[in-house]
């Protein structure tokens, strides 16, 4: 896949560990690396009158502005060091603002990493990922915590339902399988799904990826009672997947549920880095 410019949205409270294998995969696609630094603003006191309050809210929030400045400096030292092509932009903002200003910034990149860990704030990072897919409809490739991004993997595993979130990715996609060793179709409970993917399910995505000389396998898999995103990591693991394709579902109207289940869970618990796009 040819990135020229890669986003990373980077909680300011993460460690320079989680941001060196960006650097590092920055370097091997000869590409841009803009960090968007994030920090949470406190939010505004609600209660009426409250001069006092208003008081030491401001003053937070300069408190929080002038560590963010220091976490500016540190890391341009840091990039700077690395002698690549690099920039940082810092936001301080509210969480509701979070998917908006990360889009705002998405739609200048070709690829948007999130990696290291995300226990900080969960909340942040899954706004951070909403904001690249759905407010710039760019592909995001989440990374595990441990894990190194990785734009040219062996064998990659499409999850595959024949959703349009599902066809997108796979078109995105594309480059990475004509470059892997294997690519492999897995469909999940296929008679289930709410769309319509063929008397034999995963044979006409593997018809057309073989038309771009993409070495192509289909499983098909029953849920047995669990979730399709168990499904999915069990057989990503057994299959020595190197990273999962799959489109993300989620509910723009309705933030306070940012994504559908099995885009969550994935998220949450691959282990393996996950390409997405809606």
């Amino acid at each position: 896949m040819l990135a020229r410019t890669i986003l990373v949205p980077f909680n300011s409270f993460q460690p320079d560990s989680d941001l060196q294998p960006c650097i590092d995969l920055a370097r091997a696609q000869n590409a841009h690396l803009n960090v968007l630094l994030l920090c949470l603003e406190t939010p505004m006191p609600t209660v009426v009158d409250a001069y006092s309050f208003s008081e030491v809210w401001v003053e937070e929030v300069h408190r929080e502005r002038a560590a963010l400045n220091v976490r500016d400096e540190q890391v341009k030292k840091l990039l700077a060091a690395e002698g690549i092509s690099a920039s940082v932009t810092t936001e301080l903002c509210p969480a509701e603002r979070i998917d908006a200003v990360v889009g705002s910034h998405a739609r200048y990149c070709d690829l948007a990493v999130m990696a290291g860990s995300r226990s900080g704030n969960r909340d942040l990072a899954e706004r951070a990922i909403f904001g690249a897919l759905f407010e710039a409809a760019k592909p995001v490739v989440v990374v595990p915590e441990g894990k190194v991004p990785n734009l040219k993997p062996g064998r990659i595993l499409v999850a595959w339902d024949g959703d349009i979130r599902a066809s997108r990715a796979v078109s995105a996609a594309i480059p990475l399988m004509m470059a892997a060793k294997l690519t492999e179709i897995l469909c999940v409970d296929p008679a289930r799904a709410s769309t319509d993917i063929g008397q034999a399910p995963g044979w006409d995505l593997a018809t057309y990826l073989a038309r771009h000389d993409i070495k192509v396998e289909v499983s098909v898999r029953p849920g047995d009672g669990v979730s399709t995103a168990s499904v999915i990591m069990r057989h990503a693991e057994e299959s020595g997947a190197d990273m999962i394709v799959m489109g993300a579902y989620g509910h723009s109207r309705f933030r306070q549920r940012l994504f559908g289940g099995t885009t969550r869970t994935l998220l949450e618990s691959a282990g393996v880095p996950v390409f997405l796009v809606h």
